[in-house]
């Protein structure tokens, strides 16, 4: 649809609108949404609207930059008329620098040539003093603040961004471009670092992560609160995410992480895992039946079966111990090695070596009881029996997969 024509005085800026406005008209005249769509949603349509309309007067080259790549415009011409419609709108003071991020972060929001007074004041005269800054926000848009420390101050962005206030220090974090995010992740500033990742939105938060050495990222997900980093973890990369889980420590910090991951998440994460990152996951989930119970139910047999044959003896048998639901001690004790399971009922308490024997098919219990010592492997075979029966019993009476009792020995 047509714009609305600019209605300010002649001179350089009714050119810029004029100019922007034929560009506009030779594109087919898009939707203010489909332009926004054409940056990639980093305008909004509202943004390209006013920008077009000058609603706010001159927008910002980074915006204007935007728009126009997406009408197919040339940006050296337009970049010409922005530099005068500024000028000329700034009662023909010196022209603006060209904004230092502007081939890295085209689409920043930067302020206006002449910052807010609040801001240049903070930033030049006070010494990041956070009780100015808070009056600062009531007079400064949160973009114009992260504009002006970007267009202005680059390299003093880690020192800028420590002194502000916590609330307003993540509100200008989560505007930052995402590769200047992690270039700052990657500083070795600990303090900043610890920042950074207090104040990123879980979203944001996981597509740095992402970007991380595995070192720095399992340093970064021990140091955030259990909940969010389960929500990094189901957001990264599943071979970085079991990475990170196989290399945090203690098992009690990662086990508590586990028990937030959804459990369909948890399932891609430890499916695409090494055999040795398996192994090294296995005492966490140990600790969390139900998300045990789930990956087992879930795991492809052959998986499952190396990891069982791979794990500690007594990982093994602490895991046979868990109270997990009976489907997925069934399929554990189905899966298992005959070899395994012998050396792993030795060590048992016999009446649940018998429950764990009696849900085993036929032929490998038959295996099973042949490698016990031969007392051993009567009364096993003689309590296999009184479970079978047992367990006949309590079905018809209470229905399949309740709970059944230990027999006695």
């Amino acid at each position: 649809m047509p714009l609305r024509r600019y209605a300010g005085p002649a001179g350089p800026v009714q050119e810029l609108f004029h100019r922007l406005h034929r560009l506009h008209r030779y594109a087919g005249e898009p939707s203010m949404r489909a332009i926004a769509d054409s940056t990639h949603r980093t305008l909004s349509h509202t943004a390209v609207h006013m920008a077009l309309t000058g609603t706010r007067g001159v927008p910002t080259w980074p915006i204007l930059h935007a728009i126009v790549q997406a009408l197919g415009g040339d940006a050296e011409e337009f970049r010409t008329l922005w530099v005068r419609a500024r000028d000329h709108e700034d009662g023909d003071a010196p022209s603006a620098p060209e904004p230092s991020i502007q081939p890295t972060h085209p689409l920043v929001a930067t302020p206006r040539r002449r910052s807010p007074p609040q801001i240049a004041e903070y930033i030049d005269e006070t010494g990041h003093d956070p009780a100015k800054m808070n009056s600062t926000t009531l007079h400064a848009s949160r973009q114009e603040i992260v504009g002006y420390i970007l267009n202005s101050h680059p390299r003093r962005v880690p020192e800028i961004l420590k002194s502000l206030p916590g609330t307003l220090a993540g509100l200008v974090l989560n505007s930052l471009p995402a590769d200047l995010v992690r270039r700052l992740a990657l500083s070795g500033d600990r303090e900043l670092a610890d920042l950074l990742i207090s104040t990123l939105n879980t979203r944001k938060s996981a597509h740095i992560l992402g970007s991380l050495p595995p070192l720095l990222a399992t340093d970064v997900v021990a140091r955030v609160p259990s909940h969010d980093a389960a929500q990094m973890l189901a957001a990264v990369d599943p071979e970085l995410a079991a990475q990170i889980l196989a290399d945090l420590r203690p098992d009690a910090a990662k086990a508590e992480v586990l028990r937030h991951v959804p459990p369909e998440s948890l399932l891609i994460i430890f499916s695409r895992a090494h055999l040795r990152q398996k192994l090294q996951i296995m005492p966490a989930l140990v600790q969390n039946p139900d998300r045990l119970s789930f990956v087992v139910i879930k795991c492809r047999p052959p998986t499952l079966r190396v990891l069982l044959d791979a794990m500690p003896m007594a990982d093994f048998t602490e895991l046979l111990s868990v109270e997990m639901e009976a489907d997925s001690r069934r399929r554990l004790a189905q899966i298992v090695s005959p070899s395994r399971m012998a050396m792993t009922l030795a060590d048992m308490p016999v009446t649940s070596a018998a429950l764990l024997l009696s849900v085993v098919p036929m032929h490998d219990r038959q295996l099973i009881l042949k490698q016990l010592p031969d007392r051993a492997r009567i009364r096993l075979a003689s309590l296999v029996r009184v479970t079978q029966r047992a367990r006949i019993r309590h079905d018809y009476e209470d229905g399949p997969g309740s709970h059944l009792p230990e027999p006695s020995g």
